[in-house]
């Protein structure tokens, strides 16, 4: 969206009572520039992107964020949310066709761009989940390194069996791509409430690598 100032959204939506036991988040892919995000009338967020010179001149503006929203929300009933944003006006990235260099460039206007311009949507999580993970793999020894981002949403610590499930993957959004998937029990751990951060190592049965053929 080509504009400089303040835009506002807003979307109503219906969560079904079959899913007050999990945790409600609210994910954004990519908003330009900065956000506040309001459930049912409260501020339950701010986020501001940081435009940075990405790779082969594209500016890294898609920085993903979410939002547990679950205390705000009304199962069985409708819920309102609204994203004000605001964009400085600044500059607009815009692609250069035929760049001698032989790779696409980006050249910058007088006129601003912001919004919300990837997806929006609200992901369904049980009390205690993965947020994200880091993953590393030593080839040599077909062993995966994980540190992994576990939330414990409860106000006490809970003990929790864990393990990792692995399977081809095609797409960030948990579409996977032919193959045998693969399960890792990784022990006994105590998770305290909010964020646990946890480093795992586990040996991969006949990993299957990437190639330019995948």
């Amino acid at each position: 969206l080509a504009f400089g100032g303040v835009g506002w959204y807003r979307k109503t939506f219906f969560l079904p009572l079959d899913k007050q036991n999990e945790r409600v988040i609210l994910h954004f892919e990519a908003v330009d520039q900065e956000s506040k995000i309001f459930v049912n009338g409260v501020k339950v967020a701010t986020h501001k992107t940081i435009n940075v010179d990405g790779p082969i001149g594209f500016p890294a503006t898609q920085q993903a964020f979410e939002v547990d929203i679950t205390d705000e929300v009304e199962f069985g009933k409708n819920n309102s949310v609204a994203i004000r944003v605001y964009d400085n006006g600044d500059f607009q990235h815009q692609w250069r066709k035929n760049n001698p260099k032989g790779y696409a460039q980006l050249k910058k206007t007088k006129s601003g761009v912001g919004g919300i311009w990837q997806e929006v949507y609200l992901d369904f999580r049980p009390p205690v989940y993965l947020k994200k993970g880091l993953c590393s793999f030593n080839v040599a020894n077909s062993e995966l390194s994980l540190k992994a981002f576990v939330v414990n949403s409860g106000t006490s610590k809970v003990t929790e069996n864990l393990t990792l499930d692995l399977a081809p993957w095609r797409s960030r959004r948990y579409t996977l791509a032919d193959g045998k998937s693969q399960s890792h029990p990784l022990g006994e751990f105590t998770l305290k409430p909010g964020l646990n951060i946890l480093t795992l190592k586990t040996k991969i049965d006949d990993p299957r690598l990437w190639s330019p053929e995948h």
